[in-house]
């Protein structure tokens, strides 16, 4: 791979930092092929491209993602969940019917 510097290529902690994820959810997206790595002398190192590639792509936290931290549980309002997932911003209405529903519930 033409162009590889240490500029331009990051360790595997660092990198899961720079996107935000933990270490072992970079590794498992690695193992997904969600992540392409470079492997040089046993180390996995991850390019400065796909970690731009990454951030620039999360525009809104994927469904599944929302799936799997509400898992059966009915804390967040469907409409927020959904808005969530649509990545827009909800109305001022909808923001104060959703205050509202939380301060009755508590």
């Amino acid at each position: 791979m033409p162009g590889i510097t240490i500029d331009n290529i990051y360790e595997t902690t660092e990198a899961a930092k720079l996107i935000g994820i933990s270490y072992a959810t970079l590794y498992r997206r690695i193992k997904a092929g969600k992540i392409t790595p470079i492997r040089i002398a046993g180390r996995t190192l991850i390019p400065k491209s796909e970690i731009e590639r990454l951030i620039a792509g999360r525009s809104v936290i994927p469904k599944s993602e929302i799936e799997r931290l509400i898992a059966g549980r009915s804390v967040i309002p469907k409409s927020e969940i959904e808005r969530l997932i649509a990545g827009r911003t909800p109305p001022k209405s909808e923001v104060d019917r959703i205050k509202n529903e939380k301060a009755t519930e508590g």
